[in-house]
């Protein structure tokens, strides 16, 4: 925030209060975005809840958005932090993709990593063997197309392949999960996130000739 206020605790407090009532004035809207918010002690998320206390006498003056895995979901549910979770306003729970928003998935992230390319580096098989290895959930989604696009570069190859993407898959292993990959059901049930509004970490690397998948890019929101 550019804050620069030293002092004790009444006084940092003070000094965010006063730049909250400034933003606001300028009619500009201020959000805390904790990512991996599950991995959070209860003093913190405590102390996330004391923040959500600034306020004036018709509004808010902070959102505080909590994205995280499905264990956000049982530590709020802890008696300690009842309050907290009782001031959750809104709650979205993303649940698995299906076959065809996992390929739309892995077309953006690579549209976006290349520029705006529009060059199909999976073949229509590939990506439907994305989709049974991955099980819809874009971390592994993320795993599978990194290691598929090494293997497909240290065969030479322009395009991942199924045998390609098979490949990748029997390589990565037991990181893919304990249970063998197989084809969802019908309907999407498997809850992959949680918390008051969720994201998905879009990550992962790999190089095709030139740096398509992004190790280090930062979270962002599917189209």
């Amino acid at each position: 925030l550019g804050l620069r206020e030293q002092g004790g605790r009444r006084e940092l407090l003070g000094a965010l209060n006063q730049y909250l009532l400034e933003q606001k004035s300028r009619e500009r809207q201020v959000v805390i975005v904790v990512d991996e918010a599950q991995a959070l002690d209860g003093g913190i998320l405590e102390q996330l809840r004391m923040l959500s206390n600034f306020e004036t006498e018709t509004s808010k003056l902070l959102q505080i958005v909590l994205v995280g895995q499905p264990e956000l979901r049982d530590l709020l549910a802890r008696p300690e932090l009842t309050q907290l979770n009782q001031r959750i306003t809104v709650r979205f729970h993303l649940t698995a993709l299906d076959r065809a928003e996992t390929a739309d998935y892995v077309r953006h992230r690579l549209a976006i990593a290349s520029g705006g390319a529009t060059r199909e580096i999976f073949t229509k098989a590939a990506l439907k063997r994305i989709h049974v290895h991955g099980r819809g959930l874009p971390r592994l989604i993320n795993q599978i197309c990194h290691r598929a696009l090494l293997v497909a570069f240290a065969a030479d190859r322009s395009r991942v392949t199924r045998r390609l993407l098979d490949q990748a898959a029997e390589e990565l292993g037991d990181s893919l999960g304990a249970r063998r990959p197989v084809a969802p059901r019908a309907g999407r049930t498997k809850r992959i996130a949680a918390g008051v509004v969720l994201g998905v970490a879009l990550s992962g690397s790999a190089f095709l000739g030139a740096k398509l998948w992004s190790s280090e890019i930062s979270t962002e929101w599917l189209p």
